[in-house]
Parts: structure tokens; C-alpha cells; sequence
């Protein structure tokens, strides 16, 4: 097979694979999902209201902590007010913030009939208080007691219990109303936003995706995931109605816009119990799927066709890797050739099949000059001229297009892996973040508003290569032509790629162009490499 043909399929699959990718990460479901057609205004639940400096000046603070989790419980509302994660640094390198007093809130709201008590602004005192959990109660006019207990999982490092008792003679409908206006934590503010939603998980263990408004019934877990991070709420039961609102906010602090309002199902007693579950961390798979069933689904692997290969075969490799805290860019170098050796028998074939075409081209000039006229017997002559060299002429193309889901994989595996999160390469300082060197005073469409050096680099590599491997065909300025303008078009795509990934298709167009070498080299000297006329 040619090389441009080489090019254009491995380029011209990766551009559809990451326009599908791309698409069905926007999908949702369309038997889960009633989308609501009202106002964005009337969704925003932000019950944020204007607290009595007499009341915030009673404000106690405490803090529950382990050595990855720092979360602030106020005695006004006994909520969670603020989280930080001690592990993980935001683009400015600040603690990671997922929740803060600023820009997010929670409340409950207890309802009955058209009364709505807002415990917001209620004022709880502290029973019990140590680092690891602590207990908190308000009485409200009529005698109903809310009792709350927020406690650091024993075994699980990102997540918070919270018990919430509401007893007394009334009974009340309790309600979670959650504003947030989600903190930005990456350099790249519109990858960012494209890769936050709103994910939640039905009791039949259906997840979806809400992008912007939904009402939904009956939820194992609501979550609200970023790039990197997701802050996920559970319960041991199931919530009954939920109502979620996801919109983009002006300003560049924040990412999204969220507003997420929660009804609780407890018991029929006369003491209603509501045991719930915060999950405030990465978004690293055993983390995820320790939570709650589906919840590592918070994880965007691929389009269906790769994304079973992502989860179960690369994502354990790069884990155990990753345990050793191997150099990133080691780690790039073995991923590529682990899909190298998976890929070597399907290119081998084609590597025997392009150098046997390559032999017997002077034979196929002879037969195509002796009957070009006839063209029924010029190809009886080559299928007759390739069975007896054993030369299947697709097999060149075959394993190309089968490699296809394998570039599609590493597409998807390598813009969310969190490992390359803030690691340095040389000039470039986070191998999660695009390469730039230089940004420009205006926007070139598909390029971008900046210029980077690794996608350069790895758009030379190419074109030299194919350059070398057209030497000594008949019209090489016929095939490096067509190289370019792909190379040229596809270098626009790597500009606002993730350095991660162009540092892994630079890598793999070196490493694939030693091993074509070395290939060439032993075919040259197998015995069935002899030309049969």
C-alpha cells in the first residue's frame, strides 16, 4: 500500500473517530430525559438567601479532615459549606476548591403542604465534635428536631456520610437544593466547560447525561463531573423527584452554572432518617466505583466501539504503571509500544504485502504495457501474477482500518488520564493542557489562538518520513502533495490537543517508522520474498 494511502486512512479515521467521539458524549437518552421548557430562571433554586449579620455572627466553623479531604460544616444550616481536596492543585496552584462559601451552597428544605421551612438560615448547635465527624442539632417552633451527623468514610478517602433526622410531631418532605456555580481548575477554560455535566443514575441502573435542564424520578445519585474532578451526592434509598439546571455563566472564574434540587424518601416512622453519601474527589476509576453502582459511568472512555478497551485493558496497565510513579513520558513511550506489539502481526502482513508488491512492479509494468488494451485480461494477468507470489493486494489496507479503533482509544484515554495532570515535559509544563509557546493576538479557525512546538514537531516528523519512503517511485511529488495538505489540516486538530496526546502520536510515528525499518530489513532476507514470474 502507498504511503499516502497509509496517511489519509490513519488521518482521515482518527478526524471521523474524533467527530463520533466528540457527538456521542453530547447523546442523551431519550426515555429517561424529559427536558423541561420553562424559564431558566424559575430552575434556579439558588435559595441562597440574605442571612442576618446577628445570625452569621453566631457562625461556628468545623472542620472534618483525613490526609486527602478537607470539608468545612457551618452551624448555620448544618451543611457542607467548603471542600478542598489536599492532593490535587487548580491551574494556579491552589488546593483544588470543589465546594466554597463564594460560589456554591446546599440547604435543606423541609416542606409541608405550602409551608416551606428554609433551614438555611437556622442556627444548630454542636453536640459532638472531632476530626473525623460531627453532630449537630436545631429545634424548630413547632418541636421538630433536625438532627445532623456528617462523618469521613472509614475506608473510602473522598467521601463524606451524612445522617439527617427530622423528628417530631409534624411530618415534613425534606428537599436537597444544591447551587453551584463550579469553580474552574484546568488552563483550558472551554475544554473545561464542554467536558462538565450534570450525571445521574435511575434505580435501574440507567446513567445519563444532562447538559442542560431535566426533570427525572426515582435516583440512586446525582453528580456533577468536570474534566477531572465530580462532586457526586447517593443515598441508601433513592431519591424521589429531582429537578437539575446546567447553564454557562459569563464569567471565566467558573466553568458551569448548576442548580440541582433533590426530594428525600425516609422512613414511615415518626422519626424520618435520611442516610446519604458526598463524593468530593478525582475522577479515578476504583475511587469512583467504590461509591456507588455505576458511578465510575462518571468516566467518559470513548465512543462503545473503544471504550471497553480503555476501561479494561489500558486503564490497568496505566494504573500498575502509575503506582510505580513512572516518568509520564516513559509511561507515554510503553503505551505505544504496547499497541505496537498488539498491532505487529496485523502490520507484518502488511509490511510483507507492500514490499512483494514493491518486487514485482516491474512485472506489472509488463503485463499492464502487453495487454492495455485488453483490460478483462490485463486484470486476469495481475490476480494471476498475485496468487502466485501469494499477494493479497488488500491486506496492505486491512490492518490499517482494523488499527483504527486502537487510535480512536488512545484519543479518548489520553485527553481525560489524570496522571498527566500538571506533570512537565521539557518547555511544556502540564502534559494535560495543550503546548504553546507563543499566543497570538487573534483566533485562526481549526487552529486555534496560540502556537505550540510538539504539534509542529510531530506534523515534520510525518512529512519527512513519508518524503523518505516516496523515494524512487515514479512521481513522489504527486504523493507528498496530498500528505501535506492532510498533515497541514490534521496539525490545526493537534494544536488544541492535549500534550499528552500529540506527545503519543509523535512518539508511535517514531517508533512505528524503526520498527517499518527493521521489518523491511528481515523480509529482505526471507526466502519468500523471492519473486516468482
Amino acid at each position: 500500500m502507498d504511503k499516502d494511502k497509509f496517511i489519509g486512512f490513519l488521518l482521515l479515521g482518527t478526524l471521523l473517530i474524533w467527530f463520533l467521539s466528540h457527538k456521542s458524549k453530547n447523546k442523551k437518552d431519550g426515555n429517561v430525559v424529559e427536558i423541561v421548557n420553562n424559564d431558566s430562571k424559575k430552575n434556579d433554586n439558588s435559595s441562597n438567601m440574605s442571612i442576618p449579620q446577628e445570625i452569621k455572627n453566631q457562625e461556628i466553623e468545623s472542620v472534618i479532615e483525613n490526609e486527602s479531604i478537607r470539608a468545612v460544616i457551618s452551624n448555620i444550616g448544618a451543611m457542607v459549606k467548603s471542600v478542598q481536596l489536599k492532593e490535587y492543585y487548580d491551574y494556579n496552584g491552589n488546593n483544588v476548591t470543589l465546594l466554597d462559601q463564594d460560589s456554591s451552597s446546599m440547604s435543606l428544605v423541609l416542606q409541608k403542604g405550602d409551608k416551606e421551612i428554609q433551614m438555611s438560615d437556622k442556627i444548630f448547635d454542636i453536640v459532638k465534635s472531632d476530626t473525623n465527624s460531627i453532630e449537630l442539632v436545631h429545634k424548630n417552633d413547632d418541636n421538630t428536631v433536625i438532627t445532623q451527623t456528617y462523618q469521613l468514610h472509614p475506608h473510602q478517602t473522598f467521601v463524606i456520610l451524612n445522617k439527617c433526622k427530622v423528628s417530631g410531631e409534624h411530618r415534613y418532605r425534606a428537599n436537597i437544593r444544591w447551587n453551584n456555580h463550579i469553580k474552574r481548575q484546568e488552563h483550558d477554560l472551554n475544554d473545561c466547560r464542554y467536558k462538565t455535566s450534570i450525571n445521574y443514575c435511575d434505580i435501574n441502573d440507567n446513567v445519563t447525561t444532562c447538559n442542560d435542564k431535566a426533570q427525572c424520578q426515582m435516583l440512586k445519585w446525582i453528580a456533577v463531573k468536570q474534566k477531572f474532578f465530580t462532586v457526586g451526592l447517593a443515598c441508601d434509598n433513592y431519591f424521589g423527584n429531582g429537578n437539575m439546571f446546567l447553564n454557562t455563566p459569563t464569567n471565566n472564574d467558573y466553568v458551569k452554572e448548576s442548580n440541582v434540587d433533590l426530594s428525600l424518601n425516609g422512613n414511615t416512622s415518626d422519626t424520618e432518617t435520611f442516610n446519604l453519601m458526598y463524593y468530593f474527589g478525582p475522577n479515578i476509576h476504583e475511587h469512583l466505583k467504590n461509591f456507588n453502582i455505576n458511578f465510575e459511568k462518571n468516566i467518559y472512555w470513548g465512543i462503545i466501539l473503544v471504550s471497553w478497551f480503555n476501561k479494561y485493558v489500558i486503564n490497568p496497565v496505566v494504573q500498575v504503571l502509575c503506582n510505580h510513579n513512572i516518568n509520564p513520558v516513559l509511561l507515554i513511550l510503553l503505551l505505544v509500544l504496547f499497541i505496537k506489539l498488539l498491532l505487529l502481526p496485523l502490520f507484518w502482513k502488511s509490511y510483507v504485502s507492500t514490499f512483494l508488491m514493491k518486487k514485482i512492479e516491474p512485472q506489472m509494468k509488463a503485463i499492464s504495457e502487453k495487454y492495455k488494451d485488453d483490460q478483462q485480461q490485463l486484470q486476469y494477468e495481475q490476480i494471476k501474477l498475485f496468487q502466485k507470489n501469494g499477494i493479497n493486494p488488500f491486506m496492505g489496507c486491512l490492518p490499517l482500518l482494523l488499527s483504527m479503533p486502537f487510535y480512536a482509544a488512545m484519543y479518548s484515554f489520553m485527553s481525560i488520564e489524570m496522571y498527566f495532570r500538571h506533570k512537565s515535559f521539557l518547555w511544556i509544563s502540564d502534559l494535560s493542557f495543550y503546548d504553546s509557546v507563543y499566543n497570538l493576538p487573534f483566533n485562526i479557525p481549526f487552529f486555534g489562538d496560540h502556537i505550540g512546538v510538539l504539534p509542529i514537531l510531530t506534523t515534520m516528523a510525518t512529512i519527512l518520513y513519508s518524503f523518505m519512503n516516496s523515494k524512487g517511485k515514479n512521481d513522489p511529488k504527486r504523493m507528498i502533495i496530498p500528505i501535506l495538505i492532510i498533515q497541514i489540516f490534521f496539525l490545526g486538530f493537534m494544536n488544541n490537543m492535549s500534550s499528552a496526546l500529540v506527545l503519543y502520536f509523535f512518539i508511535s510515528s517514531i517508533v512505528g517508522s524503526v520498527i517499518q525499518i527493521i521489518a523491511t530489513k528481515i523480509i529482505e532476507k526471507r526466502e519468500f520474498c523471492t519473486i516468482k514470474g
